[in-house]
């Protein structure tokens, strides 16, 4: 059985007389990676089609999804040093998350992972990370005038677009469209009403109403609104989806935010970003003082 010793930044491995036994693909200090478990990643990464890669692209996927498995290997072994457990805290945090996600969304994630046990393993391992993070890293701050200078050489980043509140009507026949718009223009029904009755979009049911939204945010059939006043309605204008009728209710124009609007926003984005260079520094320190063992065979095989 052959071995390898990849070269960082991927992996530091140390030679090493005995060979690994065929089911495992990796080793880290005293925890084991088996087959099956990159498999899993790879599965994950592919939900369950085939992968369209050869040669070394392939290869350099599975390292990679083995890295992070090695990774978390680390992790979890320094957070039972430092003491870290879940306990109540993180049942309070599954019982979140699972009402973040909702049903059916979490029970997509549940197929996805091969079983609820599979997805709250990778749950709960994402949340020992973050308590490993707290500790080793929360000590970092930001002060205002740093805070104040990221405000300054990021202005365009705080500017709120022209939006616009807009309800539609959409029919798949020119003709009926053009009905529906003189029934509009003679005011014998509300726009509300027509598009309750009418409009085959998700919101007609609502009245068509499709909230706020800016330029970049929508098609370019959708340019038109912004030059209508409130109140008006447009033309009939065609898109892929069929014959479009706009209402404008509300119009915002466009704003600068305040530095005092978003100073936490940005201590938050800076902070993450700190936190994530200090782990990953710590991390590396970590996995250049670990034992980090690959079957090579193991790892071509896989796939």
């Amino acid at each position: 059985m052959r071995k390898v010793l990849l070269t960082l930044p991927l992996f530091l491995f140390f030679a090493c007389q005995q060979s690994l036994p065929p089911e495992f693909v990796a080793r880290v200090n005293d925890e084991y990676i088996k087959r099956e478990e990159l498999a899993k990643e790879i599965a994950l990464v592919f939900e369950g089609e085939s992968p369209d890669l050869s040669g070394e692209s392939w290869m350099a996927l599975k390292k990679s999804l083995l890295e992070g498995l090695i990774e978390r290997k680390i992790v979890l072994e320094a957070a039972k040093e430092m003491g870290i457990e879940e306990g109540e805290e993180w049942k309070q945090s599954l019982s979140l998350l699972k009402e973040g996600y909702g049903e059916q969304e979490w029970q997509e994630m549940v197929r996805r992972y091969g079983g609820e046990e599979e997805w709250q393993k990778g749950l709960k391992e994402a949340f020992i990370r973050g308590k490993v993070m707290d500790a080793v890293c929360g000590g970092i701050q930001v002060g205002e005038e740093e805070l104040k200078r990221y405000y300054d050489e990021h202005k365009e980043d705080f500017r709120v677009p022209e939006r616009v509140r807009v309800r539609q009507i959409v029919v798949q026949d020119y003709r009926k469209a053009m009905k529906i718009r003189k029934l509009l223009r003679r005011k014998k029904a509300s726009f509300e009403d027509l598009a309750r009755r009418y409009s085959i979009a998700p919101e007609g049911k609502e009245g068509g109403d499709l909230g706020f939204f800016c330029r970049e945010e929508m098609p370019q059939e959708f340019e038109a609104v912004f030059s209508l006043k409130v109140g008006q309605i447009s033309r009939v204008i065609q898109s892929p989806y069929g014959y479009h009728i706009f209402k404008v209710e509300e119009k915002k124009k466009a704003t600068q935010l305040e530095f005092p609007q978003v100073k936490e926003r940005i201590r938050d984005w800076i902070l993450q970003e700190k936190r994530e260079e200090c782990f990953q520094k710590w991390l590396k320190e970590r996995k250049e003082k670990a034992r980090i063992e690959i079957n090579e065979e193991a790892l071509e095989e896989i796939g």
